[in-house]
């Protein structure tokens, strides 16, 4: 019998796993989630060379994550990578030079160092 509910969860994990700005902040870009948030919606982050203002974007395979050329953020940027402990090498290539990152495909559950609660992410996620 196929089960579901653990079908629903790994795809919502690779799912949030796949959005933007939780790319963002795993490529190192951003000290957190709300700060990679921000830099997106202030247009500071590009998608395939494209500006974008939603962090809610569902990054596909090959996808290039890149920093404005001319954005007022770049030091701050470059400070967060140096200490930058969420790299994901497994999903994720990054140029530090050009600071431009690949989005090759989304973290699988079991491959993340944290433990959490995945009953209580959907929970949170469907009473939106």
């Amino acid at each position: 019998i196929f089960n579901y509910f653990w079908f629903i969860k790994l795809s919502l994990i690779e799912l949030i796993n796949s959005r933007l700005d939780s790319i963002v902040f795993h490529l190192g870009f951003s000290k957190s989630i709300s700060e990679a948030k921000q830099f997106i919606n202030h247009g500071h982050i590009l998608l395939n060379n494209k500006i974008v203002n939603f962090s809610s974007i569902i990054c596909k395979h090959n996808d290039l994550i890149s920093v404005k050329k001319d954005s007022n953020i770049i030091n701050l940027i470059n400070i967060n990578l140096k200490f930058n402990n969420t790299f994901y090498k497994e999903n994720l290539e990054l140029d530090f030079e050009n600071l431009v990152g690949k989005f090759i495909n989304p973290i699988k559950s079991k491959d993340l160092f944290i433990k959490f609660n995945e009953s209580k992410i959907i929970e949170y996620y469907s009473n939106k």
